[in-house]
Parts: C-alpha cells; structure tokens; sequence
C-alpha cells in the first residue's frame, strides 16, 4: 500500500534515495501555478492584481471591495471567474485574457525536466486558469513536449478546483483509473477529493516543517523536481 511520509529534499541533490513508493502511479496530474513553478516567482500574485483590477473595472468597485469580492468568490466557487459568471454573467473569455495578460519570467529547469522524464504513462496540468496561460508557461520552462494534456477551466464549463464537478469532468476527460493517478497540487483543499476517489495526493508546500497536513494528503514536499527524483518506480506496484 502507500506510505504516508513528507519528502524533504534540495535543490539538485546528489545521491537521493529514492524511497517515495509511486510504483503503481501511470497517470500523473500537476497543477500548473505555484507547482510546476515555485511560488516565489511571483507570477501567481501578479495574476491576483490582474484579477482585482479586472473586478474593480467591471463591477466598478472601489479596490478594497473589489479584493474582498474577489476572494468571497474564491472561497464560495473555488474561482473567482466561476462566481463572476454566475453572480454578473461575466464573459470568461475575456477575463481570461485581461487576468493573464502578465510577464511571465519563468526560465527553464533542467532538474525539473529531468524529474519530469522519470515518470512513465502520461503526464497533463489540471489548472482552474487558461490552457493557453498554462501552455505558455510549459514552453518557457521547456516541459511543453513532456505532457500529453491540458485541462482547464473550460474542461469543467468553468468550474474550479476545489469544486466536484471539476475532477468529475477532468476524469471523464482524461478517462483516469484513480487509483493509478497521482495529483500535485500547492494546495491541500485541491487534495481532498482526488483522495476520496482513490488517486495518491501530493502536496508542495513552500516551507516544511508547517501545519499539521490532513489525512487525504499522502506526501507533502517542499520542492517538486526533488520529490519527482526521489520517486522509486522499479519493482512490483
């Protein structure tokens, strides 16, 4: 069965034993923002100040109320565009292209690609942002050739992460085995229902030691191309 442990590792460490026992995973699903790039980036809170001027503009809101309004959405929807469709019939189209209209100054990681080749069976990003962002941000970290798939907010009509019908349709789409699959996600509510469908949960966290991790998460690392090397996917699942 699994073993439920953290991983902590560094940045192009020598000699990682690889003890994370993933052998049974052949589906591998990766958030796109804050995951397959580190959150200290920036990118993610460059998007936000997009997405709070974009409400300010559109609802004509002062711009306290326009991020408190912002993050009420978030909370109630799990996207923020999910509760301007629902609440203001917000065309997303055009949301999607204001909020991720950013620079992005991201370079590629050759430890991560390297990370990325280990895995067998296929790899696809399951983001609640824009498969064109998230297509974008591939090719500048040179993975795009390593992933067979995007799903984005439009794979579940625009509804978001941590949302059922998200995962409902992510499955349907990508005709997952959830016991063959494993999720990385840089947040733990993403978590809680793959769990419950059988997929192994991981989660990235800036920083551990932290906050005591829930019970659906099954590993939790601090940084991602060190997990993926330590991964061991020899043997018997």
């Amino acid at each position: 069965g699994i073993v439920y442990r953290t991983w902590r590792g560094h940045i192009g460490a020598r000699g990682i034993k690889r003890t994370m026992p993933l052998r049974h995973v052949e589906e591998w699903v990766f958030d796109l923002d804050n995951t397959l790039y580190a959150a200290h980036h920036g990118l993610l809170r460059s998007i936000e100040d997009r997405i709070c001027l974009f409400v300010q503009q559109e609802l004509t809101l002062p711009e306290g109320d326009a991020w408190a309004l912002q993050k009420n959405y978030y909370r109630e929807f799990g996207a923020t565009l999910s509760g301007l469709i629902l609440r203001h019939g917000i065309d997303p189209e055009r949301y999607l292209a204001f909020v991720n209209d950013v620079d992005l100054k991201l370079v590629p990681d050759p430890y991560l690609t390297a990370g990325l080749q280990r895995l067998p069976g296929r790899r696809v990003v399951f983001t609640s942002n824009c498969g064109r962002h998230a297509e974008r941000v591939l090719k500048l970290l040179g993975i795009d050739h390593l992933f067979d798939d995007i799903l984005d907010v439009r794979t579940a009509d625009f509804a978001a992460k941590p949302m059922r019908a998200a995962y409902d349709a992510v499955l349907r789409r990508g005709a997952f085995a959830p016991h063959r699959a494993a999720m990385f996600d840089d947040m733990a509510v993403n978590l809680e229902i793959p769990a419950s469908l059988g997929m192994t949960t991981v989660w990235l966290r800036e920083t551990l030691p932290g906050p005591a991790k829930p019970d659906y998460v099954h590993f939790e690392a601090e940084n991602l191309s060190d997990f993926l090397h330590a991964i061991d996917l020899t043997g018997p699942p």
